[in-house]
């Protein structure tokens, strides 16, 4: 299997430099990095960790999943080159979008934890109000998501409307990033694969798994963000195609709006410049490197003065000295008893240092002592865990944080709303199968996309996979949960859709 994923092998000899040694580093490493997962996945899926999901037989799931997605592209391999591909996208998207609204309308409920208390905040932004719902200053990541759905409120108060109809607005233009992100996978896929119907097909599959999600129903960041990371890759794929150095600012200013609502945002962004970095000072191309960074920095100086106009002129106020930094994150994820994910206890010992410096030192001594105790094998079963918790969800932990029901709405009709509810609800009668369904299809993907390490495509496999992989070292550096991988997704049914290429087109050569 690793042989498979690494297209034969690496020559270990091969002593040239920059961006061909990178191409097959990342090869060796996404390799090694989807084969191990999987075999946690799939062997170690009984062992205990945080959020773990109620599923069928993982191998009959993955069996399951891998011959949906093989029949849809089977289905789509018989449509001819007069079939208006880019027509049919816009337009079924549109018509899943007024479904997806309809859907959203018939099941949403009012969540608690940080979604519901940020809902909060707005109203009270919009009324004028103290800001008291919520510790602003802690998170700081969250007051431009405020500052945003404020707006919302804020039309409400103007036009009359009630509070609960800016909620469902909110919804709604959630269901349109989500349409949004579906239209941005197909373009990307098809300029990665360069095959409308492998892209026809990461559209179906995105449509299936993302645009049924119902996290799309879910006031928060991770809804709000979906379309950021595969808009920058979309950008910078245009600009491997017309060599527009503005793109690269755009780019840069989409990654510090995005980092300011959910930091991971930032990783794709990362890997792009990093791998153009080094092409460029491989081939010593000067002016051009140049270009790269003061395009860069120009992109992420423009987003810092927009996020700072944003928020200064809102009324928000962020007390530096009570922010939870990197070092909260880092001491949070090494905490065995939650497995790495959130505890409340590494919060409130945050909370008992005065200064911002206090409170790093504190953690990084906690998190020191945790790595002590833990010790090498400990370390490995507490990585594992967390591995296990992130990526072993089709459903990005939907039934273990997503459905925290604070309020139910009455449904607005008898027999549509009830049987969407029965789907998205915990306690649904269809909520289990809804579950399986996703998961299977989310290991499918998660499967195929280790095979696009046999493609050869160079920087249109490289660059998502240094991207993924950094993701990965991110949730084992810092708290990790299903729902991080949310907006990561459509980047993973890309490599799907082009380890399917690369595994077809080997086959083909090997009969």
């Amino acid at each position: 299997m690793l042989r498979l994923y690494f297209g034969g092998g690496i020559d270990i000899r091969d002593e040239r430099i920059g961006v061909s040694f990178m191409d097959r580093a990342l090869t060796l490493l996404w390799g090694l990095c989807c084969s191990a997962l999987m075999l946690l996945i799939m062997f170690f899926n009984h062992a205990n960790y945080a959020s773990k999901g109620d599923f069928y037989n993982q191998w009959a799931l993955i069996f399951s999943g891998l011959l949906l997605i093989i029949l849809i592209y089977l289905l789509l391999r018989r449509i001819g080159p007069a079939f208006p591909v880019r027509s049919f996208v816009l337009v079924s998207g549109l018509l899943f979008l007024g479904l997806q609204i309809c859907m959203v309308m018939a099941y949403w409920f009012q969540t608690g934890w940080d979604s519901g208390a940020i809902i909060y905040l707005a109203k009270e932004l919009a009324l004028g109000l103290p800001l008291e719902a919520y510790p602003i200053s802690r998170y700081p990541n969250n007051s431009l998501i405020t500052v945003f759905y404020c707006q919302f409120y804020e039309l409400a108060l103007k036009y009359g409307l009630g509070e609960w109809t800016a909620y469902k607005y909110i919804l709604a233009f959630q269901c349109f990033l989500s349409f949004a992100t579906a239209q941005l996978t197909f373009y990307g896929a098809k300029m990665i694969t360069e095959d409308n119907r492998l892209a026809l097909l990461a559209y179906a599959v995105f449509q299936l798994l993302i645009g049924l999600s119902p996290w799309v129903s879910i006031p928060y960041s991770d809804a709000l963000t979906l379309p950021f990371p595969i808009l920058i890759l979309v950008l910078y794929l245009w600009h491997r195609r017309r060599s527009c150095l503005p793109l690269f600012a755009l780019m840069g200013f989409v990654a510090y709006m995005g980092y300011n609502i959910k930091p991971t945002v930032m990783i794709v962004f990362i890997a792009i410049c990093i791998y153009e970095l080094l092409d460029l000072l491989r081939c010593k191309k000067l002016l051009p490197t140049l270009g790269l960074v003061l395009s860069c920095a120009l992109g992420l100086a423009l987003g810092m003065l927009t996020y700072s106009g944003i928020i200064s002129s809102s009324g928000i106020v962020i007390d530096e000295e009570q922010t939870y930094g990197a070092s909260h994150f880092l001491n949070m994820a090494l905490n065995e008893e939650t497995m790495g994910v959130y505890s409340e206890d590494d919060v409130h010992f945050s909370e008992s240092f005065a200064t911002a410096e206090e409170r790093s030192k504190a953690n990084l001594e906690s998190a020191k002592a945790r790595l002590e105790d833990m010790g090498l094998s400990g370390l490995i079963l507490h990585l594992s865990r967390k591995m296990l918790s992130t990526y072993n969800d089709g459903t990005f932990s939907w039934a273990r944080e997503g459905f925290f029901v604070v309020r139910i709405p009455e449904p607005p009709d008898q027999i549509f709303s009830p049987l969407i509810r029965s789907i998205y609800h915990g306690n649904g009668r269809f909520n289990r199968l809804f579950l399986n369904f996703e998961h299977a299809l989310w290991l499918a993907v998660f499967l195929l996309s280790g095979f696009a390490a046999m493609s050869g495509k160079g920087r249109k496999f490289s660059v998502p996979a240094l991207a993924l992989l950094g993701l990965v070292l991110y949730f084992m550096l810092f708290e990790s949960r299903g729902r991080y991988v949310y907006i990561y997704a459509p980047i993973y049914i890309l490599m799907a859709v082009l380890g399917l290429q690369a595994l077809s087109t080997r086959l083909q050569k090997s009969q």
